[in-house]
């Protein structure tokens, strides 16, 4: 008989800081929702986002409340899980992502950009290069 797995991957963008949560004394989870595009459009042009509630235990948490911040581009690994519940006599669910692990692919910095990104200069023309020293090029064969 073959092993079923339950492994997903996803990659998005935090939509708010993480939420942490200590249970007893000694278990701390970490929430956060991950938004992530379909390659497809709405009937307005849009295109179609879901969002993956996504939660760490233990010193993932920690870690993830350190580092992860809202709007950074995120990779997700772990397992999927339904939450069940009742809520005024209405039977409710979820599906979770319980990570594994996350890496940050683009984390925003203090002033709110990428960390890979620049804040866009100001359209000041800009100077004209000083012409290069001319050479002379007796052969078009490289020198080595």
């Amino acid at each position: 008989m073959a092993q079923a797995n339950n492994v997903m991957m996803i990659v998005g963008r935090v939509g708010a800081d993480p939420e942490m949560k200590y249970i007893d004394s000694n278990k701390v989870v970490a929430k956060f929702n991950v938004a992530v595009n379909r390659p497809t459009k709405d009937a307005e042009g849009n295109y179609i986002t879901d969002w993956f509630p996504c939660e760490f235990w233990g010193k993932q948490a920690e870690t993830a409340s350190e580092y992860v911040k809202k709007g950074g581009l995120i990779s997700v690994v772990g397992s999927g899980r339904i939450e069940k519940w009742e809520s005024n006599g209405e039977k409710k669910s979820r599906y979770v992502v319980v990570g594994d692990n996350f890496q940050l692919l683009s984390p925003k910095n203090e002033a709110g950009h990428s960390a890979g990104s620049t804040p866009v200069a100001s359209a000041a023309p800009k100077s004209k290069p000083a012409p290069a020293d001319d050479f002379d090029l007796e052969d078009d064969v490289p020198p080595f």
